[in-house]
């Protein structure tokens, strides 16, 4: 989805422009409240593109425990219940911070920091996650 369909389908009082970083970019995102509850922490949508090509949607940042899996699994979860249920492709650090990262069901878990092994984030092996390691953020990709 491009950005300028975004603010098309989205009201302007929900949505608020922001920056994320990937890596040495800065590239621009909005933060996106709930109209049913404004006090939620908002859903961060992560733009890709350049000024030249326009900027399209690519991820999303869900940090409210509200929104969940089928399967139940969301923020708050233990990290163990979506190895199990939902695959684990690789560990790799994100925008978002260090996340297991499913490519079959196009999510990774971003994990709580201080919960993980004191080593830097490259070292670490998803079997090194301990299975109740809470679920601080949920990333959805294509």
């Amino acid at each position: 989805m491009r950005a300028d369909r975004i603010t098309a389908l989205v009201p302007a009082h929900l949505l608020r422009a922001t920056t994320y970083q990937d890596g040495t970019k800065t590239l621009p995102a909005y933060e996106m409240r709930d109209a049913q509850r404004p006090d939620a922490p908002p859903t961060i949508l992560h733009l890709i593109g350049d000024s030249a090509t326009g900027f399209r949607l690519r991820r999303i940042r869900i940090y409210d425990p509200q929104y969940r899996t089928a399967e139940g699994i969301g923020v708050g979860s233990p990290f163990g219940a979506a190895r199990q249920n939902l695959g684990l492709t690789k560990v790799r650090n994100t925008p978002a911070g260090f996340a297991a990262v499913s490519g079959e069901v196009q999510m990774a878990w971003v994990i709580d920091p201080n919960s993980l092994p004191a080593k830097h984030p490259e070292e670490i092996s998803s079997a090194e996650i301990p299975p109740a390691a809470r679920i601080t953020g949920v990333l959805l990709y294509q």
